[in-house]
């Protein structure tokens, strides 16, 4: 090995930086010509490549804690976007190694104009513990019981006498309207319940009592009882977005 060739690397590297320091109207092109110039007589094994790039500015985000997400969740309320540098300069290469593979030895940057400047993002990350998913939204809940479900419909086999009625606090049965024990969940409560979605307790039962809720659902007979019995999630909303329906006073003095 010959004593001088270790030499090649701070040497060629000394040249990009006098290059740099003389500048050469700081023109990369000229940089690099002087470079190579200087290798070829000095028999380095290197070669400059001026270049002229664009370098990302990465975007810092901006956490903000938000009492109606769940814990552990995250939402992002303003994307973030980066920004870009236009950078010239020049990149110094093995001999016959240089291309967009191969690592440079060594770069100088003559020149860094910002192009467009990165905007921070705000992500929103829950810190309640009594919220629940609906629709699309997520509401506040004072309660979570487990109660047996089954399922009505607006045939006769369901209401028998009541066919045709109201529910008990004078809304018209449809999807939402459920049947509970007062003495449980008081009527004109908002409720989440699992696999069914948003309702209103609005209707009582001579079958509905204790941790017993009978859905309303828009089916035929034989869908309806095809429901079954099934053990359910009901959640007793206390969110203002969703504020308890009124019940009418004859309702209250007839309950007691």
């Amino acid at each position: 090995m010959r004593p001088w060739r270790p030499l090649l690397v701070p040497v060629a590297a000394a040249a990009v930086l006098s290059a740099a320091v003389l500048s050469i109207a700081h023109n990369p092109r000229w940089t690099a010509r002087t470079i190579n110039a200087f290798c070829a007589v000095h028999l380095c094994r290197y070669h400059a490549v001026p270049f002229r790039r664009e370098v990302l500015i990465p975007y810092t985000a901006q956490e903000v804690q938000d009492p109606n997400l769940p814990v552990g969740m995250h939402q992002v309320r303003t994307p973030g976007l980066t920004g870009a540098m236009l950078q010239t300069g020049v990149a110094l290469y093995p001999l016959g190694l240089a291309g967009p593979r191969q690592n440079p030895l060594e770069v100088k940057v003559f020149s860094a104009r910002q192009v467009s400047a990165p905007h921070g993002a705000v992500i929103a990350v829950g810190s309640s513990t009594d919220v629940v998913p609906a629709n699309g939204h997520f509401y506040h809940f004072s309660r979570v019981l487990t109660m047996k479900a089954t399922a009505y419909d607006s045939t006769w086999a369901s209401n028998g006498p009541w066919t045709g009625q109201r529910s008990a606090i004078g809304l018209p049965l449809d999807q939402g309207i459920v049947a509970v024990d007062p003495s449980v969940i008081p009527l004109g409560s908002r409720l989440y319940v699992q696999n069914y979605g948003l309702a209103v307790a609005a209707d009582t039962g001579s079958a509905i009592v204790g941790d017993r809720i009978d859905l309303f659902f828009w089916d035929t007979p034989a869908q309806t009882a095809a429901f079954g019995i099934q053990t359910l999630r009901v959640y007793v909303l206390d969110d203002p977005r969703l504020p308890p329906v009124p019940v009418p006073p004859t309702v209250k003095r007839a309950l007691g």
